[in-house]
């Protein structure tokens, strides 16, 4: 009995085969994937706590720069403020990028690039919709 005329060899091969070539995942499909999980999620894009985080930091850096007096005051954002404001950085973020992705198509691309956004920018502070 030679090695080629045993089942379980054969087998083990084949299937090691098929295996490796119909479980690699391709970036491409990976990333439409999350862009379809995304589209179907009726809540907001990014968590709440992370973005809570970044807006207190940021009142925190507008108040030492403009800060007269030695004071510190503790500033408290009420949930419905902060929401607000977390849809229309969202709806500001995607309004830009389907701006991005027009200015992509115009290029004859599919992929967008940081000059697409500085392209966008330019034109948004040249007509004034910033």
């Amino acid at each position: 009995m030679n090695r080629h005329s045993n089942p379980k060899v054969v087998a083990r091969k084949s299937s090691s085969l098929h295996s490796s070539g119909s479980q690699r995942i391709h970036k491409k499909s990976l990333a439409m994937k999350e862009i379809y999980a995304m589209q179907k999620y009726p809540g907001p894009l990014f968590r709440r706590l992370p973005f809570a985080r970044i807006v207190k930091y940021e009142i925190e850096e507008i108040q030492q720069r403009s800060r007269t007096v030695a004071e510190h005051i503790d500033y408290r954002i009420q949930f419905d403020a902060l929401d607000a404001l977390q849809q229309a950085a969202e709806a500001f973020l995607v309004d830009l990028f389907a701006m991005c992705q027009l200015t992509a198509e115009h290029s004859k691309r599919v992929t967008i690039m940081d000059r697409d956004l500085l392209l966008v920018l330019r034109i948004r502070k040249l007509f004034g919709l910033q």
